[in-house]
């Protein structure tokens, strides 16, 4: 079973963990068929570890149009794909997907370069306050994310997130 390892600045990791942010945006989206949405959330500088475990609800396709250019870039459209199953449908607002990512609209604009943008929609987060996992990503996180397995070699991982009533497995 494969989880994402997903590097973030740690202003935006703790606001994921505190509750407050629950929409990530990224240029791409993990395509693995066997990746069960679950992701670890490595704190950037300052912070430099694993700060939480998270599960991803949705992965929402959201095109920004008209120009590669930032200030020519008018608005963003709704988001219509969700990635987790593969179906067209509505999605949420353009103003819930800003708000709920905690990115000011001109920054999202800026990022897309006027392309495809996904916005990775969280269920739930459990925050790693040790430094328990750091040997499951050596001496630096991803420049953006990553694939790990989560093999018998993770038994700690999986244990935690037994305790925590998040996953149930024999």
């Amino acid at each position: 079973m494969p989880a994402v390892l997903l590097s973030i600045k740690a202003k935006y990791a703790n606001l994921i963990i505190s509750g407050k942010k629950t929409v990530e945006w990224r240029k791409t989206l993990p395509n693995r068929k066997d990746w069960d949405n679950m992701v670890m959330l490595y704190s950037t500088k300052p912070d430099g570890r694993i700060s939480g475990i998270a599960k991803v609800s949705r992965i929402l396709t959201v095109d920004c149009y008209n120009s590669k250019r930032p200030s020519e870039i008018k608005s963003l459209s709704r988001a219509s794909t969700d990635y987790t199953s593969g179906t067209q449908e509505p999605g949420n607002s353009m103003e819930e997907l800003i708000a709920d990512g905690c990115v000011p609209e001109d920054d999202i604009k800026k990022y897309s370069r006027g392309k495809r943008l996904y916005a990775w929609i969280i269920d739930w987060v459990i925050p790693v306050t040790g430094d328990e996992f750091s040997n499951m990503v050596g001496k630096h996180g991803p420049q953006s994310w990553q694939y790990i397995d989560l093999n018998e070699s993770n038994r700690k991982l999986r244990d935690f997130l037994k305790m925590s009533g998040k996953i149930n497995e024999e």
